[in-house]
């Protein structure tokens, strides 16, 4: 397997090549779908060993590399990588946020949330041995909680409300084919060098990996399947 990387300046527009909806999205033929800047890429290429054989001996032994596949880097994935793993779009959807605080009440038994909680949503007040406590009464215009004992310490579990501002849902997508353009630079002899690359067919293959574990939570692993190994690079 050969691979080919680039060094985190590319441009890559993803275009549909014929017409196409994605996520309620009609696309035109050529029309970019994604586009994805300052990115990082991996071109993989493959070999195919043939040998041609007729008894007693071997009489054709060949080999033939053809590009593979490309990845796109995760820490260069955006929004529009979402176009590719996703049923539905939402913007400006409603939704309801669980939280967990701990709180502790005045010398009247009184204390407020941190946030509204949503009145149409359960509210949990646990003690310090996490037992569920009762007779209380929350105000849900104000965040007041009163009836709990003074000078008390309390985990208090509930929902506030906040408005999305783009939301997917992530189910199989079945899409069409893609035309991949690159741009960007590259080195050649020591030269620094414009680089012009077309993938004129490519199918795009997800894995998903959703990691609370880096500063960019999305981290989809976006690589294209190179159809009949077709690929052109220019350098100017």
């Amino acid at each position: 397997m050969y691979q080919f990387e680039s060094s985190g300046n590319a441009q890559i527009l993803i275009r549909a090549t014929v017409p196409t909806t994605l996520m309620g999205i009609s696309y035109a033929a050529n029309d970019i779908v994604a586009l994805f800047d300052n990115a990082y890429f991996e071109l993989s290429f493959k070999n195919n060993n043939k040998v041609v054989t007729q008894s007693p001996m071997n009489i054709l032994n060949y080999n033939t590399m053809t590009i593979d596949r490309i990845r796109i880097e995760p820490k260069s994935l955006s929004y529009s990588h979402y176009n590719f793993m996703s049923t539905n779009r939402i913007i400006d959807e409603t939704i309801y946020v669980p939280v967990s605080e701990k709180l502790k009440t005045d010398a009247s038994g009184i204390v407020f949330f941190t946030r509204i909680p949503v009145n149409t949503k359960p509210v949990f007040i646990k003690n310090t041995s996490l037992v569920n406590v009762t007779g209380y009464t929350v105000n849900y215009t104000t965040g007041q909680i009163t009836g709990l004992s003074a000078l008390a310490n309390y985990t208090v579990f509930y929902y506030y409300q906040e408005i999305g501002l783009i939301s997917y849902e992530l189910e199989k997508v079945e899409t069409p084919y893609f035309k991949i353009e690159i741009t960007g630079d590259n080195n050649v002899n020591g030269v620094s060098r414009k680089i012009f690359l077309e993938i004129p067919t490519a199918s795009v293959s997800i894995q998903p990996v959703l990691s609370f574990t880096q500063d960019n939570i999305a981290t989809t692993n976006l690589e294209f399947l190179v159809i009949g190994g077709k690929a052109k690079v220019v350098y100017y």
